[in-house]
């Protein structure tokens, strides 16, 4: 079986396939290409799948286009289409409800909704990232599944240690791009309060009130710059349709190695943590001080939580993943068209 993946190529790659080939360098892509894509080909390809990128005439059995819907991209599927590809839509963020620009760029706009329902109007199958999203898609198409980000646990394989968290004070960690950090400013004086500091890994340094550590994001030194907090933490807005369709990949990736998170309720949120009890959901400012207290005060508990984090998130492997994939594909060459 061949796969063709088509999404957005930062610059430096489209410059470089005029003149020579880059290896992929994931720090320069989309977090969602990498972890919907990239990362998944080298375990597809073991179970006997292979994959092009980004060729409009490949041919191909099947091709999953994401994060890109503009109108050269349409031309694309219509390419596929023709040729006998089944075409599948990823979606990872949700563009059913618009929302406008929420706040630093991003959000759901009318373009978006209706270039993302025009693609799906011509694919066989739509993915999902999040069970939020996918309830919205099943609106739109006859074939929608859930399959929820994976995390690469060949090089997120670092495990967390809390032998030495009972005589050391307690440092909470975030990670993501700095336009999502406005959402720390809420809690940042609680940790000051509980004499919790904080870790912020990121693209970039954020503007935020409070005093922080910030360590520059690289997905090399990711594994390793994660273990510098002994809680991830990841308040979110739970007022939006937008940020409600999030994927749990931003508490996954910590809780791969061990470490344990506390979480706003957003749907992926919840469901992960519900399903490894491996950290806390806390839906009000009230709860975000109670779970910090119980934390900092029972490190025991810290480790529980740690312990079943890791356990829990190996159903969560890319490699395990993969193998959802392979129904995925069987089962769309196998269904008809959904428009």
């Amino acid at each position: 079986m061949k796969i063709g993946w088509y999404f957005p190529l930062p610059r430096i790659y489209r410059v470089s396939q005029q003149f020579f080939s880059l290896p992929y360098n994931y720090d320069y892509f989309l977090a969602s290409v990498w972890i919907r894509c990239l990362q998944l080909v080298p375990e597809l390809e073991k179970l006997g799948i292979s994959s092009i990128f980004n060729e409009k005439t490949a041919n191909c059995d099947i091709a999953i286009f994401l994060r890109d819907f503009s109108s050269p991209i349409q031309d694309t599927i219509r390419y596929q289409r023709a040729n006998g590809a089944r075409i599948a839509i990823d979606l990872c963020v949700n563009p059913f409800d618009v929302t406008g620009v929420i706040r630093n760029g991003y959000g759901a706009t009318r373009e978006m909704k209706a270039a993302t329902l025009a693609a799906i109007k011509q694919s066989d199958g739509v993915l999902c990232a999040s069970s939020f999203i996918a309830n919205r898609a099943k609106q739109f198409s006859s074939l929608v599944v859930h399959l929820p980000d994976s995390v690469d646990t060949k090089h997120y394989c670092c495990r967390k240690s809390m032998a030495d968290t009972d005589s050391k004070p307690l440092r909470a960690v975030w990670a993501g791009v700095r336009s999502k950090a406005h959402h720390l400013q809420e809690i940042m004086p609680e940790l000051d309060r509980q004499n919790i500091s904080l870790e912020i890994i990121s693209d970039k340094l954020p503007a935020l009130s409070n005093s922080f550590h910030f360590t520059k994001w690289s997905y090399k030194s990711s594994p390793r710059s994660l273990l510098k907090g002994d809680i991830a933490i990841s308040p979110r807005e739970i007022t939006n349709p937008y940020d409600l369709g999030h994927s749990h990949f931003k508490i996954a990736v910590f809780m791969a190695q061990g470490i344990p998170a506390i979480a706003s309720p957003l749907p992926s949120y919840e469901e992960l943590i519900d399903q490894t009890k491996g950290g806390i959901i806390a839906r009000t400012l009230s709860d975000w001080r109670t779970a910090l207290s119980e934390i900092q005060h029972d490190r025991a508990l810290l480790r529980r939580f740690g312990d079943a984090a890791y356990a829990g998130m190996q159903q969560f492997s890319t490699e395990v993943i993969a193998g959802q994939y392979i129904k995925f594909f069987d089962t769309l060459l196998a269904h008809r068209s959904a428009r």
